[in-house]
Parts: C-alpha cells; structure tokens; sequence
C-alpha cells in the first residue's frame, strides 16, 4: 500500500505559525474535547434546558457516547491489525522560535504524535461525533447542521496531515471509518430501539426516540476487540466508559422510553 502519495511531504516547508494553528484545530478531534464537549451539551440542555437543541439530553448524550468510544475503539483496532507507521518525525516537534521555552511539552503533545498510523484515529472519532451531532441535534436546519459537520471534520482531518502525523491516504479511511461506525451504532438503536409520534414532534412530524444500549453495547464490543489487540489504559477507559453507559441508561433511563425489545 503505497500511503505516501499525497502524504505530507509538503508539511516539512510549512510556515511554524500555520503548523501551530494546525495543532489546536486538531484538538477538536481529540477524545478529550470530544467528551468534554458531550458533557457539556448534556449540562446545558439537562432536564429539559434547552429543547432547541435536543428534547431528550440524557439519551442523546449516550448515544454520542456510544460514538465516541465506538470510533476509537474501532480505529485502535484496525491500527493494531495494519500496522501502518506514521510519516516520518510525525514524534518530533521543533519549537519555533516566538514560542518560550516552556511552551514546549504543550506544543510537542499538540502536532505529534506515536504509535501506528492507519487509520487515522482522530478523523474517525471526529466524523462519528460530528456526524452523530448533526442527527440527533436540532439546532438549525438539518442541512445547516450536516454542513457544520462536515467543516470540522475536515478541518480536523487535513490538520492531521499538516501537522505531519498521518497521510491523506490515514484521514480519508477514518472519515471512511466513522461514517461506517456512525450509520452501524445509530442503525443498532433504531432498529433495537424504537419510533413513535409524540407531542413534541420536529422533524417531519416524528420524534425520534431511539435507544442507545444497543449502541452502547456495541461500543463496548468495539473496546473489548481493542483491548484485545492492543492492551492499553486508554482502551479500558473506552470499555468501562462504554459499558458504564449503558448500565446508566438501564438504571436511570425515562419511562417514556423504549425498552430494548422496542415497542
């Protein structure tokens, strides 16, 4: 598999400035950002808070969860089965000059990175995220939100290519990749979980009211083959993160909603 074509061999000749700003977009694929920004929308539209953006928070929070988890674990696994290496100096980083000496191990973490290349892990988590953002949400029109989605992910993915740590060839399998998680977990919850009109319907007159334990668990599923493959703190984070989902949502899950034999 030749990966180096359109790789990153224009990286190396990039402005700092442009190298640095490509390592802070980056961040927002990163899981930290990604969960922290989960538990953000959950914090601001709890109980009820704030229905323009999702009437029902705790399920969809869950869901994202599910996605988030889903995604690396999966790209951890095909990582693991690849093999792949990164470009090469995608570990280095040489501090430009206008940044003091102690922004170093800030910005070292920020455009490098270890370990194998394939896919790339943070287009991947990026584009289930995003993506599931962009369906379950109903902030704006559907169009407005897919487009939003679309941006940053491809804002995150080239910037993994210009800050040197994967060929375009690494974030074009794990948009692949996510689209393939994102369609998988929320098809699991459609089709375990349920539809039915309700009261407070928007989009074309039905509201959806899926359940995430299907896609929960199989997020779950996705970790524990990680962890498998490649053991690794990380990789049980994302499996006891998963299956704490979902006995979160088996214990405290509303009474409207569908078990998960459906209704």
């Amino acid at each position: 598999m030749t990966r180096g074509i359109g790789g990153v061999e224009f990286a190396g000749s990039l402005p700092d400035a442009v190298v640095a700003a490509g390592g802070l977009l980056t961040q927002l694929g990163d899981m930290w950002f990604l969960l922290l920004a989960i538990g953000a929308l959950y914090w601001r539209a709890r109980g009820g808070a704030a229905p323009g953006f999702t009437p029902m928070p705790f399920r969809d929070c869950l869901l994202l969860l599910a996605l988030a988890v889903g995604s690396y674990a999966a790209a951890a696994a095909l990582k693991s089965a690849f093999a792949f290496p990164r470009p090469p100096g995608a570990g280095t980083a040489v501090l430009p000059a206008w940044l003091p000496p102690a922004a170093s191990p800030v910005y070292e973490a920020m455009v490098t990175a270890d370990g194998y290349g394939f896919p790339s892990g943070h287009a991947t988590a990026a584009t289930a995220v995003y993506g599931g953002m962009a369906v379950l949400l109903r902030a704006g029109t559907r169009r407005l939100r897919y487009a939003a989605a679309a941006a940053v992910v491809t804002t995150v993915a080239l910037s993994r290519v210009v800050i040197g740590v994967h060929y375009l060839v690494d974030v074009v399998a794990g948009v692949l990749l996510g689209l393939a998680v994102l369609g998988t977990l929320l098809a699991l919850g459609r089709r375990l979980g349920a539809e039915r009109r309700t009261s407070d319907t928007t989009d074309a007159g039905r509201a959806d009211t899926r359940s995430p334990a299907p896609a929960l668990a199989g997020a779950a599923l996705l970790a524990a083959v990680a962890l498998a493959l490649s053991p690794g703190f990380e990789r049980l984070l994302g499996l006891l993160g998963a299956a704490g989902g979902l006995g979160l949502w088996l214990v405290r899950r509303p009474s409207t909603a569908p078990s998960l034999r459906g209704s």
